[in-house]
Order: C-alpha cells, then structure tokens, then sequence
C-alpha cells in the first residue's frame, strides 16, 4: 500500500539506500516463497515506511544493538549471508540526518519474520497549509 500525498523532504539517493538496504536484508532472510511486504503511509506529521518480511526473524536479546556498527545476527544465515554489520547502523544514522527515527520488530519465536519501520517528518505539498516540521527542509553533510 503506498499512499501518494506523502511527501518528505530528503536526498532522494539516501533515502534509496535505506529503503534498498532494508529491502535487501529481508531478500536475504526470507526463505523461497516467503512475503516480503512494503508499506508507506502517513501517521498524523509523519510517513511510515514499513518493510515487513516473514523470514528467519530477530532474537530478542540482538533487538537491542541490531543498529550498532559491526553487529550481525547470530544466526548461522546471518553469518553466510555476507556483510560486514554495517548496513543496519548506516540506515539508522541517514534516517537520522533525515529528521527521523527507525524502530524494528520481531516475534520471539525466530521464523516469525520482523518489520523495521521508518519514520520521517512530512512536509506541505506545494500550496498546502500544512507546516513542516523544523529541520524537515535542512540541508543534509554529505557522508
């Protein structure tokens, strides 16, 4: 479901990387003929673009620091699937530098699959009445 009047202000190429990021990590561990599910919609001041997946899931206790640098799954799929824990950490800091925050869920029982859902300042389309949020418009560093 993608709701058309959501507009944020951003780097269209970081937000394609976060969103390719995410997307990616579900392809990863979603098992063949599994569901991978894409969401955006808005919440009051706020879209949410969920990616939601019914693979191999998060344990509870790597929940808390999936977002640091270096940290990967202790999954043995994890593991093989490559990477070196840093495209987790890179989402969360460009989402940031966007005005917005990243959130993740998983079932406790692994195979439940898990959902990261990111949240980002919307602005007033052109004419609108609404107000943006401050920072939604500032300029982003380059990284």
């Amino acid at each position: 479901m993608i709701d058309p009047a959501v507009i944020v202000s951003g780097d269209p190429g970081r937000l394609q990387q976060v969103l390719w990021n995410l997307l990616t990590n579900a392809v990863k561990f979603t098992p063949a003929g599994g569901q991978i599910t894409l969401t955006l919609k808005s919440e009051g001041t706020r879209a949410c673009i969920s990616v939601k997946d019914n693979g191999i899931g998060i344990p509870r206790r790597s929940l808390e620091e999936i977002f640091q640098p270096f940290v990967q799954g202790d999954h043995d799929n994890a593991r093989s699937a490559g990477g070196l824990g840093l495209g987790l950490s890179l989402v969360q800091q460009l989402v940031a530098m966007h005005g917005g925050e990243i959130s993740v869920y998983s079932a406790q029982e692994l195979t439940r699959g898990s959902e990261f859902v990111v949240s980002l300042p919307i602005v007033a389309p052109p004419g609108a009445d609404i107000v943006a949020p401050p920072g939604a418009t500032r300029a982003l560093d380059p990284l």
